[in-house]
Parts: structure tokens; sequence; C-alpha cells
């Protein structure tokens, strides 16, 4: 998350890195522990992860 939220990675190459088959295995891993669609998540502010990645 730090990688992608600082522009050092693209989330295609996040998703490659941890060896998904494809964006739809990840969507719906992500959904399954976030209770949202990454694309939901990504759009909205999110306080608690920009103070987590000041760190």
């Amino acid at each position: 998350m730090r990688k992608y939220e600082s522009g050092k990675i693209k989330l295609i190459d996040l998703i490659q890195m941890y060896d998904y088959y494809d964006h739809s295995h990840f969507s719906k891993d992500f959904q399954l522990f976030m209770n949202e669609t990454p694309q939901s998540y990504f759009k909205k502010d999110n306080h608690l992860l920009e103070e987590y990645l000041k760190e």
C-alpha cells in the first residue's frame, strides 16, 4: 500500500507481485477482506491510510 500510494508502483504491478492470476481475483480477495471493492476504496479519502503512510 505504501508503494502504491506514494506512486512508486502501479496497481497492476502490485497485483502481479503477489502472484494474482488477474485483476478480478485480486478484486475478489480485496472485497472479501475490506468489505468494499478496490475501486470504491481508492476513490474515497482515507485519512487513516494517509496517516499510516506518513510513518
